[in-house]
C-alpha cells in the first residue's frame, strides 16, 4: 500500500508513518508511504502551500492520510470540516482514498469534541476513520501507565505514537497486531505487548456484535439519523421514531434552542452533531414553565410552525430538550441544567 501522509508533529514525532510500515511487514505487507509535514501546521496552510496538492496530483497514492492541527477540531470544526472536503476532491480526483487520523486531546482537555469533528466529516465523505484519539481515550481510563503524552502533554510520547501505529494497522490495514513482535528501539517489549493487545482489545469492543444497539452505537451516521428523521419524524411517529435511532445505537439526542442544531449520543463517547438549523434565539435567563407548556400546546395544535416554537421555548428560558431513547421520554432543560418538564413519548 502506498500511503501520503498529510499534517504536522503529529504524525512525524517519533515517525509514526515508519512504525505502521514496520508493524505492516510483520504481517507481510509493505507499505510505502511519504510524509508531508509542518510544524503546527493546520490542513488549510497545507492547501495554501501547495506542496501536498502537488503530490497527490501525481497520482502515486493509494491513500492520503489528513491530519488536522490538533486543536482546530475543537475550536472550529466547521473551518476543519472546509479544509478535508476541499483535500477530498482532490484525493478523489487523483484516484486515491482519504483516511482522517482522528488525534487525542491535550492531557486533562475532552476528547469528545475532537471525536465529534472527525467522525462527522468521516461520515459525510465516506472516509475511513482511524480512531486514534478514542483508543488513546479507552486506554487511559485504565491504564495509568505507560504515559501516552510527552512531558508538554500535547504530542506523543513513544507510547503513545506506537498505540496510534496499531490503531492504524487495524482500520487502514485490517489487520490484528497482538502477534507482531518486532523490536522498537526505546519502547519496552513487555509494554509494547501491553500496547498492542490494547489497541486491538479496545478496537474489537467498540466493533462487537453483543449486544447489537452496542455495536451499532458506535459506528451510527448522520445519514442514518437523517433517513430515521426523514421517515418517523412527525409527532404521531415519535415512538418509532425514538426505537429506530436506538437501533443503530443513539441513547440520547440533546436539541438546542439557541440555534436548532442537534447532538446524537451512542455509546463509548460516540457522538455527532447537526448543523445549525434556524437563526440564534437568545435563551432567557430565567425560564418560565407556563411559558414552555403554552408553547409546546400551540405547536401540537399546528398554530405555530416548529421554528416559532424553538424561539418561545427559547424566551420561555429552555436551552434544549433531550430525548432518551430507552426510556422514550422528552425532558426539557433550562441554562442551569435544571428539567422543567420531563413527559413520556407515547
Amino acid at each position: 500500500m502506498r500511503i501520503l501522509f498529510v499534517g504536522n508533529s503529529f504524525t512525524s514525532r517519533n515517525n509514526l508513518p515508519g512504525l505502521l510500515a514496520s508493524l505492516a511487514a510483520a504481517r507481510g505487507i509493505t507499505v510505502e508511504h511519504r510524509l508531508i509535514s509542518a510544524g503546527g501546521a493546520s490542513l488549510r496552510q497545507h492547501l495554501n502551500a501547495g506542496k501536498a496538492l502537488a503530490e497527490i496530483a501525481t497520482g502515486n497514492y493509494d491513500t492520503v492520510v489528513l491530519q488536522e492541527q490538533s486543536t482546530l477540531p475543537a475550536k472550529n470544526p466547521a473551518r476543519m470540516h472546509d479544509n478535508i472536503r476541499d483535500f477530498h476532491t482532490a484525493i478523489t480526483e487523483a484516484g486515491a482514498q482519504t483516511a482522517l487520523y482522528l488525534t487525542w486531546s491535550r492531557k486533562g482537555t475532552p476528547q469528545e469534541p475532537l471525536t465529534t469533528a472527525y467522525a462527522t466529516i468521516a461520515a459525510e465523505l465516506g472516509a475511513t476513520l482511524v480512531p486514534a484519539g478514542l483508543i488513546w481515550q479507552h486506554f487511559q481510563a485504565t491504564h495509568p501507565a505507560p504515559v501516552l503524552h510527552a512531558p508538554d502533554n500535547s504530542h506523543p510520547a513513544l507510547a503513545g505514537s506506537y498505540l496510534t501505529a496499531c490503531v492504524f494497522l487495524i482500520a487502514l490495514l485490517h489487520e490484528d497486531p497482538t502477534a507482531v513482535d518486532v523490536p522498537v528501539k526505546g519502547l519496552d517489549p513487555a509494554i509494547a505487548a501491553l500496547l498492542r493487545e490494547s489497541a486491538w482489545s479496545i478496537c474489537e469492543s467498540l466493533t462487537t456484535e453483543e449486544p447489537r444497539v452496542e455495536r451499532n452505537g458506535r459506528m451510527f451516521t448522520l445519514a442514518q439519523v437523517d433517513d430515521i428523521h426523514d421517515r418517523l419524524g412527525s409527532a404521531s411517529t415519535l415512538v418509532d421514531y425514538l426505537e429506530a435511532l436506538r437501533e443503530i445505537g443513539v441513547t440520547t439526542s440533546d436539541s438546542y434552542l439557541t440555534d436548532g442544531h442537534t447532538t446524537y449520543h451512542g455509546t463509548a463517547g460516540h457522538q455527532l452533531s447537526t448543523a445549525p438549523a434556524h437563526e440564534v434565539f437568545p435563551i432567557a435567563p430565567t425560564s418560565n414553565k407556563p411559558a414552555l407548556l403554552e408553547a409546546l400546546k400551540l405547536h401540537e395544535a399546528q398554530t405555530i410552525s416548529y421554528v416559532e416554537m424553538s424561539k418561545a421555548l427559547a424566551d420561555a428560558g429552555i436551552e434544549k430538550w433531550t430525548f432518551d431513547t430507552h426510556a422514550l421520554t422528552i425532558t426539557y432543560y433550562n441554562q442551569a441544567g435544571s428539567a422543567l418538564l420531563s413527559e413520556q413519548v407515547t
